[in-house]
């Protein structure tokens, strides 16, 4: 039997973050916080355990609802070090056509070339976007906008990543 789960496809990863880049105001967000980021768009029911900045805690339970298509169970730690290797192969894939930035490590933000994108393919996030609208905006506008290092960073405030090495 063949299975398929988007966590490990590469493909889907470059699409997923692409659509994040796109979404936030600078078309630019750093490696870490968009692998979190695309953490929580894969897994939105995941976002009720984020502890919010007082300005975002009405989004908390917005997004309760949303199950999640792909586990049922999530163990976030684990699948979030899956999602590492399909995460970089995407971006290495986005890199590769001239999509966005340089891959420099984890802090260094990666940006969208929103003038190389094609036509189509912007048709398409768009198309899927809009079926994801407050998703999306939430992810790459309200959360991606949270300091990523420090005590009060989005590293320590969704537990994803390691922050106590942080120069905050």
């Amino acid at each position: 039997m063949i299975l398929y789960h988007p966590v490990h496809d590469p493909h889907h990863a470059a699409f997923r973050m692409l659509r994040l880049l796109l979404a936030h105001p600078d078309h630019a967000i750093p490696h870490i916080a968009l692998r979190i980021l695309d953490f929580y768009l894969l897994f939105p029911a995941e976002i009720e355990d984020i502890q919010m900045p007082a300005a975002l805690r009405t989004w908390k339970t917005m997004f309760r609802s949303h199950q999640n298509k792909y586990f049922s169970n999530v163990s976030k730690h684990s699948v979030f070090r899956q999602l590492a290797g399909p995460q970089v192969l995407g971006l290495r894939l986005l890199q590769s056509r001239g999509l966005i930035s340089d891959i420099a490590g984890d802090a260094n933000p990666i940006s969208a070339h929103v003038e190389e994108i094609p036509s189509g393919l912007a048709d398409m996030l768009r198309r899927v976007d809009d079926s994801e609208r407050q998703l999306i905006n939430f992810l790459a506008r309200d959360l991606g906008a949270t300091e990523l290092n420090g005590q009060m960073g989005l590293k320590k405030r969704t537990g994803l990543a390691e922050f106590r090495y942080d120069i905050a």
